[in-house]
């Protein structure tokens, strides 16, 4: 093993939360909380474990016992909201009365609900003072970097551990697992937006032949008239694409508004790409845009069999 730390949990696996406040605030209510934030009790080594970058300050040491000032690390983003561009090592906030802390370390923005989450506040404190007298201690996470394979570092985290803990549960996960984890409901909305859509696209290909074979079935007569006049095979082509091209022109630039903005709201409950990327909209519009030509282009090649002298015989 490399290197081992211990904390109350990881990203991504449930993390708990609490209301940030300044530390002249005197009256500790949710209304005058400055915001929440991400909060995590870890051991001295903990960023080095976890690959986390300490930007400036200091980490949590063995010094950090409960009788000395009970201190914390934060992240870029819990530092930039609450003291702006001022040097946040030094400065203090509240969880909660006592709950009182000096920040002494300053690290980099993480991910910790889930890989696609926007930069949010954390706090890190040391695991040895606790957030509180009166609050419990959690269940206890073990983390181990090691170039062993996973299931040599498996077995002998069980073996190591399970002498220490004889009655608690002992759960190993590696990294790539607890990602996996955190993406479950991601893939599962996926997966059911994905066959939503594939039905979607199957509707509006079959409204649109059906629309393009009766608009070429009411347009026979005219287009026999066409030709027996001399038109060649592209102009027929043409007249009869003409229309439908416009209308699918149309209803693209409709969907591409109606699914930018039902994106965003998704975007709330689950990981998107960003509806701004003009190579995801142009790849969504051709896709659209040649769906729809392929449904009218079958029933338009009957205007290429068309027999004029008969057809106007028959009319």
């Amino acid at each position: 093993m490399t290197a081992t730390a211990i904390g109350d949990g990881i990203p991504f696996l449930d993390p708990g939360g609490w209301a940030v406040y300044t530390w002249d605030t005197t009256e500790l209510i949710p209304q005058h909380a400055a915001f929440g934030a991400i909060t995590y009790s870890v051991s001295p080594g903990y960023f080095q474990v976890a690959g986390t970058h300490l930007l400036y300050g200091r980490d949590v040491t063995p010094d950090d016992v409960p009788e000395s000032p009970r201190v914390a690390i934060v992240n870029e983003t819990f530092a930039r909201r609450l003291f702006g561009n001022v040097n946040a090592v030094g400065q203090r906030f509240k969880l909660f009365d006592p709950a009182g802390f000096v920040i002494i370390g300053v690290i980099e923005d993480g991910k910790y609900l889930d890989p696609g989450e926007d930069p949010r506040p954390a706090i890190f404190i040391a695991y040895s003072q606790g957030i509180g007298h009166y609050i419990d201690s959690g269940p206890i996470t073990v983390l181990v970097h090691s170039n062993l394979p996973q299931d040599q570092i498996a077995r002998a985290l069980r073996d190591t551990l399970s002498k220490v803990v004889t009655t608690a549960p002992i759960s190993v996960l590696s990294w790539n697992d607890v990602i996996d984890r955190s993406m479950m409901p991601v893939r599962t909305a996926t997966i059911v937006l994905l066959v939503m859509g594939l039905m979607a696209a199957l509707l509006a290909a079959t409204g649109i032949f059906g629309m393009a074979s009766y608009s070429v079935s009411k347009r026979m007569r005219e287009q026999g008239i066409r030709v027996a006049l001399g038109a060649q095979r592209f102009q027929v082509m043409r007249s009869t694409l003409g229309r439908p091209i416009a209308i699918l022109l149309c209803g693209t630039c409709i969907g591409l508004i109606g699914a930018i903005s039902a994106v965003r709201l998704l975007a709330h409950f689950i990981s998107f790409p960003s509806t701004n990327d003009p190579l995801l909209l142009l790849g969504i519009a051709l896709t659209m845009m040649l769906l729809g030509i392929a449904a009218t282009w079958v029933p338009a090649r009957r205007t290429l069999t068309i027999d004029s002298a008969r057809l106007l015989r028959d009319s």
